[in-house]
């Protein structure tokens, strides 16, 4: 049996490699999950067999921020789902057949909250396209980034990952690989297209269809603030 941390870290590529979750995605989870095996090294249990629900539970209290009185909805569903994850891969790759059908998962005696539904502003189609003044290539980006997501309704991380060679304006298409690389093709909306195609003749030379002055993909970071600067400017 490996030792609790190396476990730690083969789950962890299981969640890159095999599941292929996003980076934020396992990033998350070994944030959260650190935790736990930091606790566990404290009280010298032995594996992750040996996690009993109470355990669980007094972890999950101790992550409280200070001067809060519970972790927010969303965190502690967030690390609930981690070690639901986590037990799910042990109890399949760590644990010798007879063991598995022993073996109680403690995330069954954790009851994760109920998230409340957050549904998205609506901007209207003629406001999102005069959001962003194109006076210069840096607006241009910006619009051409704001149609990317509000016209074709790519995630965020597609957004940035987006190629040129994966924008068709001729077939009025733009080819995505999602979540669990799954491959999609959208239609571009007509009022988008131009604004693609002026991008196009301007954007600096590279692999990547919205980037940097520098050539290099976006960052999620950089279309958070355009997105931000776009909503103040709504409002």
């Amino acid at each position: 049996m490996p030792l609790p941390f190396e476990l730690l870290q083969q789950f962890l590529a299981y969640s890159r490699h095999e599941r292929r979750d996003s980076p934020h995605t396992t990033a998350a989870y070994g944030s959260d999950l650190k935790r736990f095996f930091l606790a566990a090294a404290t009280l010298k249990l032995p594996s992750p067999s040996a996690w009993e629900p109470d355990f669980l539970r007094q972890t999950l209290a101790r992550g409280v921020p200070a001067g809060k009185r519970r972790l927010a909805p969303a965190t502690l569903a967030r690390r609930i789902s981690a070690l639901k994850s986590f037990f799910h891969w042990y109890t399949r790759t760590q644990l010798k057949p007879q063991q598995a059908r022993q073996f109680v998962d403690p995330c069954l005696f954790l009851r994760a909250p109920t998230l409340p539904d957050k549904l998205p502003k609506i901007v209207l189609e003629q406001t999102a396209l005069d959001l962003v003044a194109p006076q210069t290539p840096q607006a241009l980006r910006d619009l051409t980034v704001l149609m990317v997501l509000y016209g074709l309704g790519l995630r965020l991380a597609e957004c940035c990952d987006l190629r040129d060679a994966d924008v068709d304006l001729q077939a009025g298409l733009v080819y995505v690989v999602g979540k669990g690389q799954r491959a999609r093709s959208l239609p571009i909306p007509r009022g988008a297209v131009a604004t693609l195609a002026t991008w196009r003749t301007v954007r600096p030379t590279g692999d990547a269809f919205l980037s940097s002055p520098r050539g290099k993909a976006i960052s999620r970071r950089t279309v958070a603030r355009i997105v931000n600067r776009a909503a103040v400017q709504a409002e």
